[in-house]
């Protein structure tokens, strides 16, 4: 998973610091997502999360524990997955494995997914809403005698 900071219309890395392996995945997700969502909240507080989790959110019930787990640190942090649809489509089931998850939904104009012929993944996309990432406007104040 890939974590990026957003502030006044930057987008800042913050980091690739899951665990990559399924097994790690299964054991420990919900620890190392909080934590890792508890620091970039506290550097800044819009984020925007993506990537293969391999929890299947159109079907959470089906992954057993994880699937739940990501549900609630969603609700926890309010976070809320911009693709709609399976990004894994095989003859006997469809799949959202992948997702962006963010804080700010109306930060993304158009969400979705793409088929690239590469992968049995199909690729997301985010398109981002600049205006809503402009910085807000400070005022200052100067007396002159």
């Amino acid at each position: 998973m890939s974590l990026v900071l957003l502030k006044d219309g930057i987008i800042e890395p913050f980091g690739n610091k899951l665990a990559k392996s399924e097994e790690a995945c299964k054991r420990c997700i919900a620890k190392e997502m909080c934590a890792l969502l508890d620091l970039a909240i506290s550097y800044r507080p819009d984020v925007l999360c993506m990537g293969d989790l391999n929890c299947n959110l159109l079907h959470p019930r089906d992954n057993g524990k994880q699937g739940r787990e990501l549900l609630d640190i969603c609700d926890i942090y309010d976070l809320h997955n911009l693709i709609k649809e399976p990004t894994i489509i095989s003859s006997d089931k469809e799949s959202c494995l992948d997702v962006i998850l963010t804080n700010i939904p109306s930060l993304a104009l158009k969400s979705g997914t793409c088929e690239m012929g590469l992968s049995d993944h199909l690729l997301i996309f985010t398109v981002l809403n600049k205006k809503s990432m402009k910085p807000k406007a400070q005022l200052f104040g100067k007396k002159i005698f």
